[in-house]
């Protein structure tokens, strides 16, 4: 009877606050914006409030077979002699070889639209990359691109413990055959041996490196020499926790020039002309990774991504 009343009574009051219109945190049953509808996110302090009137889009769905080997993409590009300056994708037509995947990066579509998925919801322990690697020279850029965190069902007996991120991330050192050797977890599925910098969505609070209140964005520091990513406090620079970051399209766009980073999500200024200091060299690789861990796995999703390098010359 005990057993009876302790599933029951929650049961009730779940049922009460539905039928007085209130939400419910960590239902068993989270639901999306209704497609195009406005939506706004604010900073839990209230310091900060983002508008995304119109941005949502149907969830993405998987290709029917799975396969992740698709035709060549629709990627826009604009060459020098020596290479691609600027590289813009949204995917519609597959991941083509412009991209290196690592990992679970996989393309999905819905409704005809095209995504990367870097992590499926609910699986843990997993890990993705997706990375354009340059032949020109360039040290600073513009990268704009959509991100979506599809939370998953959560119990109502549980706390909610979303994991674990996604990074939009640039290296100035290593070596591109580096970027698979990757864990996944708080990592963030950061490559171990490159040397650079990411601005991440970090969905999942880690004391041992002191990350902040999540959901949150960070900008963090890569540097081999201190250990593997996750070994060591890398935060340069945190800004949130913020209230619905999840299940919509969120439009993100990062600049950096003159060590400085700005970057903005939809129209708020997350970071306004940051130092990040990386190791001095051209930018080997930028691209994005995400990972899942123990927790409640979330699922990220990429898509109308641009990247252009601002001061791209030919290599000597």
């Amino acid at each position: 009877m005990r057993r009876l009343l302790a599933f029951v009574v929650p049961l009730l009051a779940i049922m009460a606050l539905a039928a007085c219109g209130l939400s419910i945190v960590g239902s068993m049953d989270p639901s999306l914006p209704a497609e195009g509808g406005p939506d706004s996110l604010t900073a839990v302090d209230g310091s900060a409030e983002i508008d995304a009137s119109g941005d949502a889009e149907a969830l993405p769905e998987p290709m029917a077979d799975g396969s992740i080997e698709e035709p060549l993409g629709d990627a826009g590009v604009v060459m020098t002699d020596c290479g691609i300056t600027t590289l813009a994708d949204t995917f519609n037509s597959g991941i083509d070889s412009t991209w290196v995947r690592t990992g679970d990066a996989t393309r999905v579509t819905s409704s005809g639209n095209g995504y990367v998925r870097m992590t499926q919801v609910g699986q843990g322990s997993r890990k993705a990359g997706l990375f354009f690697t340059p032949t020109v020279t360039a040290t600073e850029f513009k990268v704009s691109f959509r991100y979506y965190a599809q939370r998953p069902s959560v119990g109502w007996w549980e706390t909610p413990r979303y994991a674990d991120g996604v990074t939009f991330t640039w290296f100035t050192s290593g070596d591109k055959d580096d970027l698979s050797s990757t864990n996944n977890g708080h990592t963030l599925a950061v490559p171990r041996k490159m040397g650079g910098a990411a601005f991440a969505l970090d969905s999942f609070t880690n004391s041992s490196i002191n990350d902040p209140s999540t959901p949150s964005f960070s900008l963090l520091r890569v540097d081999p020499a201190r250990g593997d990513p996750g070994a060591y406090d890398w935060h340069v620079r945190n800004r949130g926790p913020y209230s619905n970051l999840y299940d919509t399209w969120r439009d993100v766009s990062v600049t950096y020039q003159g060590g400085l980073l700005s970057a903005t999500v939809s129209t708020t200024n997350i970071f306004q002309n940051e130092a990040v200091t990386v190791p001095a060299g051209k930018i080997v690789a930028i691209g994005f990774t995400a990972s899942t861990g123990g927790g409640h796995p979330v699922g990220y999703y990429i898509d109308t991504v641009r990247i252009e390098l601002l001061n791209a010359t030919c290599p000597e």
